[in-house]
């Protein structure tokens, strides 16, 4: 599935720091600079994810390589960062 990332200087925190939308969400348009929900505006990147982990993986990458620990814990901690929306819920 084709995935957006909004965030992470969202107004909005209350579902997470960063929103994961489908691309061309009709959500989607709430987000982004100076638009409802604030955040950066990530709509150019745009990438293949098939689970929630694939989305952690690819904000966290660097810290994930750099921090020592199990990687699967690191992910599980890191996944509350994250607020994925009802289009996304194809994700495993």
């Amino acid at each position: 599935m084709e995935v957006v990332i909004f965030g992470p200087n969202l107004r909005d925190q209350s579902k997470g720091t960063f929103h994961v939308h489908a691309k061309g969400c009709a959500h989607a348009k709430h987000y982004g600079p100076g638009k409802r929900f604030g955040g950066d505006d990530f709509g150019d990147y745009v990438f293949e994810a098939d689970t929630t982990e694939d989305v952690v993986e690819d904000i966290y990458g660097d810290q994930l390589n750099e921090t020592p620990g199990d990687r699967a814990e690191l992910i599980n901690d890191w996944h509350s960062d994250f607020y994925f929306a009802p289009c996304v819920k194809g994700l495993k």
